[in-house]
């Protein structure tokens, strides 16, 4: 102790100031992150979980099961297995001078962009992951001295040349647990326009075939549409047109899509994990964080006392 306070009267100013400005700007880049993690841990833990069927639009949490979507497969590109979601990264190992071993550095990174189902019993929903915090339960780290080793991966390892290689692949698989949260959006099966469109073009079309469709309306048969049969051919041609409406919605059911919010405050988060392991990751999180900063405060204010 004695030995800091007699660093800190004698030290050379400039290195003085450096030394207290790392330590006080690490000190609030912590707080900054311990409160955002914070404010995060409290809106996952305040945002009730919804059912599938009956979910309002909007920021929702969902529970459910990873599912994968009609179509071709999504296939992680080291392992080739198929999956609803992966990440990987390749570390290439960098010599360094003297005897340290060196270190590794990102050379290829990637995450697949594919969307994929949540089913939670009452529905299923679409997950479009662009954007998402993702945290899977599947991690598999290994090394190689060729890239070409991976045959799975050759076009995204191919160039890459000789080398040691570190080769990361996280996934998320068909009928895990999911726990998503994010803006939930019910899109229609088909953009079917507006009621008035269908009205004026169903209209012009019986205008083209009076004989056929107007016919029946000509109460006094004189061969003409006055306003008052006109009108009775507009509720017809309305009811019509509300019936086939119904009909195309029958048909073509509504899609549920969860994505990022449109609001940067709201997290995107999807987990492999339950909600209480996802929060306890948080609170730990929250608490290392708070930790460092204390740290790094502290000795910051302790040579800024001792500086006098």
């Amino acid at each position: 102790m004695d030995g800091l306070i007699g660093w800190a009267q004698s030290a050379d100013p400039v290195l003085f100031g450096i030394t207290v400005a790392v330590l006080l700007g690490a000190a609030a880049l912590a707080g900054y992150l311990t409160f955002t993690r914070w404010q995060r841990l409290r809106l996952i833990e305040d945002v009730p979980t919804s059912k599938i069927r009956s979910a309002a639009q909007g920021y929702v949490e969902l529970i459910g099961t990873a599912r994968m979507l009609p179509g071709a497969p999504v296939v992680a590109p080291f392992t080739g297995v198929h999956c609803v979601w992966y990440r990987y990264k390749v570390d290439k190992r960098v010599s360094s001078s003297g005897q340290t071993p060196g270190h590794w550095r990102t050379v290829r990174s990637g995450v697949s962009g594919e969307t994929f189902g949540l089913e939670d019993g009452t529905g299923r929903c679409v997950i479009d992951p662009e954007g998402a915090e993702v945290y899977p339960s599947v991690t598999q780290v290994w090394e190689d001295s060729a890239p070409l080793a991976v045959l799975s991966a050759g076009s995204i390892l191919g160039s890459l040349g000789s080398g040691r290689y570190r080769y990361t692949e996280q996934r998320i698989h068909d009928g895990e647990p999911l726990y998503a949260i994010g803006e939930l959006r019910t899109l229609s099966g088909a953009d079917q326009g507006t009621a008035k469109e269908d009205l004026l073009a169903l209209l012009r079309q019986w205008k083209r075939s009076p004989e056929h469709f107007l016919k029946p309306f000509d109460a006094n048969g004189n061969g003409q549409i006055d306003a008052e049969e006109w009108e009775a051919v507009r509720k017809a041609a309305q009811a019509q047109v509300m019936r086939e409406r119904a009909e195309r919605a029958r048909e073509q059911a509504a899609v549920h899509l969860l994505a990022r919010p449109r609001t940067e405050r709201l997290p995107f988060i999807l987990a492999t994990r339950s909600q209480a392991g996802l929060l306890r990751r948080l609170r730990w999180t929250v608490a290392g964080l708070a930790t460092l900063g204390t740290a790094a405060a502290g000795p910051a204010l302790f040579l800024l006392w001792a500086r006098g």
